[in-house]
């Protein structure tokens, strides 16, 4: 994989909807709109968090608070979507085999924006970013059946589905085991990259 500073990414997808590392304010208010109550259920419900993550400060100190330094050891880039100058959700591509070129995606929107085409629009974007500039090979969806609008987005962008992991991980808020339906996308699965 390629050494770019993680820090400095900028992509724009559209001409409002851009995504980029936040600032450390942006990163507080970020955790705050997470824990709005027309937020905090959509977020949770697929996303596995642990209950220790129980208020905004304390998903800052455990969550986002190590974002840049996870980015300057390349790591993982955590890009905020921003739709209109407003934050709408986030993205994390996270380097899980270097040798390999894997990685995999995650992401969520807030509950105002789902049905936009944000997220598809970013998602595609940043899978190109992956795969031109970090010369990602392979890029992984980790999504919960029960998570239709990822799924359904999956099979938009064209992901594959490879199989579905039973009861794969514990998702705490819920508390009960989950599946993971596993969708990924080779970069030789684009055509003209």
């Amino acid at each position: 994989m390629r050494d770019l500073d993680l820090l400095t990414i900028k992509l724009n997808p559209t001409k409002n909807i851009e995504l980029r590392f936040p600032s450390d304010q942006e990163l507080h208010s970020l955790a705050e709109l997470v824990f709005l109550p027309e937020n905090f259920k959509h977020v949770f419900k697929y996303t596995g968090f642990s209950k220790e993550l129980n208020d905004p400060d304390g998903y800052y100190e455990k969550r986002l608070k190590s974002a840049p330094s996870r980015a300057k050891d390349h790591e993982s880039a955590y890009l905020a979507i921003f739709y209109k100058g407003k934050i709408a959700g986030r993205v994390i591509a996270s380097i899980i085999d270097p040798a390999c070129g894997k990685m995999e995606l995650s992401y969520f929107l807030f509950k105002e924006f789902l049905g936009t085409g944000i997220m598809l629009s970013s998602i595609k974007t940043v899978e190109e970013f992956l795969f031109r500039e970090l010369d990602a090979n392979r890029i992984e969806l980790w999504i919960d059946p029960a998570n239709k609008h990822s799924v359904n987005l999956a099979l938009k962008l064209k992901y594959q589905l490879e199989g579905t992991l039973r009861q794969s991980y514990h998702n705490e808020f819920l508390d009960e085991n989950r599946d993971d339906m596993v969708f990924a996308k080779l970069k030789s699965d684009i055509i003209n990259l």
